[in-house]
């Protein structure tokens, strides 16, 4: 079994998801800091573009990937620019 670049690619996105996930179960990340939406957002753009070159479009799988860049980008423009609650930013 060889796997093509973007079939790498798709599984590094799947292993940033899950890793993320993992470190905010273990409490080793805080969903309210910029790590744990940007890892996500890393790893749904990772997947999208595996999603894209694969030569069968799995359409449900892109548009929760897609749906997953958006949530995880909000994300990331809470943590940088500071715009979520006071208790957010302790």
């Amino acid at each position: 079994m060889t796997l093509a670049w973007f079939d790498v690619l798709g599984l590094l996105g799947v292993l940033a998801v899950l890793g993320a996930y993992s470190g905010l179960m273990a409490r080793r990340l805080r969903g309210d800091r910029l790590w744990f939406p940007l890892i996500n957002l890393l790893g749904a753009a990772a997947i999208t573009t595996s999603l894209l070159y694969d030569q069968g479009l799995n359409v449900p799988a892109l548009i929760m990937q897609i749906a997953w860049l958006a949530i995880s980008g909000y994300g990331v423009y809470r943590s940088v620019l500071g715009t979520g609650s006071p208790d957010d930013r302790r």
